[in-house]
């Protein structure tokens, strides 16, 4: 099995922008992560050009917080908009995620 993934709308990001994701997760943090996807115009067609990934980092039980800063068009200036993608896999069990966020740094 590949887990279960659920995608965000779309949302408009500015050029030259950093951001900062910040979740929280209940569950083993080994299977939880969140993605951000960024899309833009190439050649003519609307493609996926820039990703990252923030895992899930915690011991125990209970919730945890999770933040991952990120510069979208850095590297891949063509980006327009993002999607936020929740990923849970291995093990098999509940996760839970709350509080998804993404916020624009200075």
């Amino acid at each position: 099995t590949y887990g279960l993934s659920l995608y965000s709308e779309a949302f408009p990001i500015e050029p030259k922008r950093a951001y900062r994701l910040r979740y929280d997760f209940m569950g083993p943090a080994s299977g939880v992560k969140v993605w951000v996807r960024g899309y833009g115009e190439m050649r003519g067609t609307k493609r996926r050009l820039y990703e990252a990934v923030a895992n899930g980092v915690g011991d125990g039980d209970g919730w945890h917080t999770v933040t991952h800063d990120f510069h979208p068009t850095e590297h891949t200036p063509l980006v327009t908009e993002m999607k936020v993608m929740l990923y849970a896999y291995w093990p098999a069990q509940a996760y839970w995620i709350r509080r998804i966020r993404i916020e624009t740094l200075p």
